[in-house]
């Protein structure tokens, strides 16, 4: 996708430049054109992302998943952008030109397996609680009053009637077994 999107931008500024011979206003976008196509050729060249079980490797670097003291995401999903902090002070940051399928699993990936980072300036344990949905159990009940509605008023009614109807229909047969 961004190889094609870089030939599109060099072919837009070779006619730009072309047209920039009869009109010199021709020559903005051609600038425009020509930056975005230098930028595209840039995200190409990151080097390759390999995750393992016992490391993440950045072309010829790696990093071990104990190394890594945090995992910062910075809004930026396709191309990926990651600050990866280490513990020994360093940060790195991860830029994978994936798409919207890749890309959100290689960040998942990336925070699923750096056991001991904070996420987001989270801590591990914490992230993951909040993101399974897990229920704290010390916190109060939530109030019946404030329960979201499932039925219509007119169908709960409708509903509470038979409820009453099967309820005597089961108290006159045990009545009929006595007999």
């Amino acid at each position: 996708m961004y190889g094609w999107l870089a030939l599109s931008a060099t072919a837009g500024s070779l006619l730009s430049a072309w047209l920039g011979y009869y009109s010199s206003y021709s020559f903005i976008p051609c600038g425009l054109f020509a930056v975005t196509a230098i930028g595209l050729c840039w995200i190409l060249s990151r080097p390759a992302v390999q995750l393992y079980a016992t490391h993440l490797a950045i072309g010829r670097k790696t990093i071990a998943w104990p190394e890594i003291a945090s995992v910062d995401s910075t809004g930026w999903m396709v191309p990926l952008v990651v600050r990866i902090g280490l513990l020994n002070g360093q940060r790195q940051v991860l830029i994978f030109p994936g798409n919207h399928t890749t890309a959100p699993e290689l960040l998942d990936t990336l925070r699923r397996m750096a056991h001991t980072a904070s996420i987001d300036g989270v801590p591990y344990t914490q992230y993951w609680s909040k993101r399974s949905g897990l229920v704290n159990l010390t916190a109060p009940e939530p109030d019946p009053l404030l329960r979201p509605r499932l039925l219509r008023p007119e169908d709960e009614l409708e509903v509470e009637q038979m409820f009453q109807r099967l309820k005597s229909a089961r108290h006159s047969e045990s009545h009929d077994r006595e007999q």
